[in-house]
Order: C-alpha cells, then sequence, then structure tokens
C-alpha cells in the first residue's frame, strides 16, 4: 500500500509540475516528451528537401557560418577565418550578429577580410537562460535556415578551427548532421547529452525557422534554460532525423592526445577551443591590419 500511494503522490507531483511550475497546459509538451525528444507524428517539422533529393535543387551554393555577438570573440574569428582561408580558400564565410552587438571598429575589421567574408544582420531572437547568460544569445542560430540563397550551409561556433578540406561535407545527402558530443557528460550541460553544436551541417529552409520558433513560443518546456539552450533545443527537434558526422569534424581541443589525434586515432579536420586557451591576449585597433591579414602572434593552434 506504501508504493501505491507513494507513486500516485510522484505522479500528482509531476503533473502539477508540468501544469503549474511551468506554467504550462496539460494538453502541450510533458517533461517526458521532452526528454525523448521530438516525435514527427505529434511535432510535424516541413522540409524543403530531404536527403538525397537535396541534390535536384543544389547549385553549389556553399558557405561557412558563424555568430559573433560580442567584440571578445572577434580573435576567434579570425582565427577561424586564417585556417579557413589556408585549408578552403574558395568557401565564403558568413559572420552573422545582431546591430548594436559589435562595436564600430570590429564590424570594420569583418569587412578588411575580404570578398570571401560576408557579414550579415539578424533580427534577434532571445530565450533567457538561468545556467549562463550568454547561452541566451546563442538562441539566434535558429535564423541559419533562413539563408536560402545557400544550398548547404556548414555552421560553426567562432572558437573553432578547420584545417582540412571540407568540402566533401556540401555533398552528402543529408539535410542536417552534426558530430555527438564527446565532452559534456554531467546533465548539468546538456539535457539530452547528444548534439554538439560546435559544428552543423544544415540545408536552408525558412519553414524550418518559422516551425522552430513556433513551437518555442507556445511551449516553455523546451527553452532548456538550465542547459545548453538551442543546442539542446537543436537536439530536441533532430534527435531522430539527423546524420552523425565522424569526430574528427568536430574535435575537442583539450581531448586530442599527444601528437593532436583523435580519440580514434585520427588527424581532426575541425577542432573546437571548448575550453579556452589562457594565452589569449588583447588587441587594440591598432592590431587589426596584422590581424586580417593572418600575420602576428597565433594565440589558438592544436
Amino acid at each position: 500500500i506504501f508504493y501505491v500511494l507513494v507513486n500516485i503522490t510522484n505522479l500528482k507531483a509531476l503533473n502539477i509540475f508540468n501544469s503549474k511550475i511551468l506554467c504550462e497546459p496539460r494538453t502541450t509538451l510533458t517533461l517526458l516528451e521532452k526528454n525523448k525528444g521530438r516525435l514527427d507524428s505529434d511535432y510535424p517539422s516541413p522540409r524543403c528537401c530531404v536527403d538525397s533529393g537535396c541534390f535536384k535543387s543544389d547549385k553549389g551554393r556553399y558557405a561557412v557560418l558563424t555568430t559573433l555577438r560580442t567584440d571578445n570573440y572577434f580573435i576567434y574569428l579570425v582565427n577561424l577565418y586564417c585556417s579557413l582561408k589556408k585549408s578552403n580558400p574558395n568557401v565564403k564565410l558568413i559572420v552573422a550578429t545582431v546591430r548594436g552587438d559589435l562595436s564600430g571598429h570590429v564590424e570594420l575589421a569583418i569587412r578588411m577580410l575580404g570578398d570571401n567574408v560576408i557579414l550579415i544582420y539578424w533580427e534577434e531572437f532571445i530565450i533567457p537562460n538561468k545556467l549562463h547568460k550568454r547561452f541566451e544569445l546563442n538562441w539566434v542560430k535558429i535564423r541559419a535556415w533562413e539563408l536560402i540563397q545557400y544550398d548547404a550551409i556548414l555552421m560553426v561556433d567562432s572558437d573553432v578551427v578547420i584545417l582540412d578540406d571540407i568540402s566533401s561535407l556540401f555533398h552528402l545527402p543529408v539535410h542536417f548532421a552534426c558530430v555527438l558530443d564527446e565532452d559534456k557528460t554531467l546533465p548539468r550541460y546538456s539535457s539530452l547529452g547528444s548534439l554538439q553544436g560546435g559544428v552543423i551541417l544544415l540545408r536552408p529552409c525558412k519553414q524550418i525557422t518559422e516551425h522552430m520558433i513556433s513551437i518555442l513560443t507556445s511551449s516553455t518546456v523546451l527553452h532548456f534554460d538550465e542547459y545548453h539552450a538551442e543546442q539542446d533545443f537543436l537536439d530536441w527537434y533532430f534527435r531522430y532525423d539527423r546524420w552523425t558526422l565522424p569526430t574528427k569534424y568536430n574535435s575537442i581541443m583539450h581531448l586530442l592526445d599527444e601528437n593532436g589525434l583523435t580519440s580514434g586515432g585520427i588527424k581532426p579536420v575541425i577542432v573546437h577551443n571548448t575550453r579556452k586557451s589562457k594565452n589569449i591576449y588583447s588587441f587594440t585597433i591598432n592590431d587589426i591590419p596584422k590581424l586580417v591579414q593572418c600575420e602576428g602572434k597565433i594565440f589558438f593552434s592544436y
């Protein structure tokens, strides 16, 4: 009898938590559904193309995309730019920000990087985050699907370097692909613990952004405000509808071995500096001309 009473009590508590603490109607998403991932039967996602069908409209318009929401990460952006310029000189780099985020001299410096770098401005989309305030700024990444002038985009964090040819990624028969996380194992960092959001291959489709925003504005359960925000939401959204890339395309820097190889003994293509280097140096506007020419002190290498 005690066992039954305890479980009934727990069930009531869960229902109260779902309906009152989270301020969600009982007809909307529950915690169990949240942790399980999106079911297409319940939340059907629009698709502009699926897998190999995406090649029918593919015109070879590809780009690397990163977001920059603060001047502090400009130094990482320069390193990303320099690595891409060396390894994939013909691939465009799109730098997305929100007006007012960056100082005038940093915006000027981005434009000084050359014709292969494009600075764009996105409309803000933000959801408060309890774990770390900077994660609030990452929600704007879901606007990447709005860049329909491109056939495929490799969206990367600005603190990665691209060391080898990535052209084969754009020819994969996929509409969404990522590397699974090998770094964050504690629930504190990820509620689902699968997708590593630092490198994502996607096929733009404006309807997907609209669908995501519609879900997020109608269900606070999916804000993942105690975790990695948009990373966990994308994990939920594409959990059963994604392709997995090899670890070498998002190799966590501090997990590389003494020879700079991945846990599988493979040379990385993309290295992700999730734990920031201690020897990052400050820069002034006078340093920018050398930086954009990929000259001077290298602050991040593996």
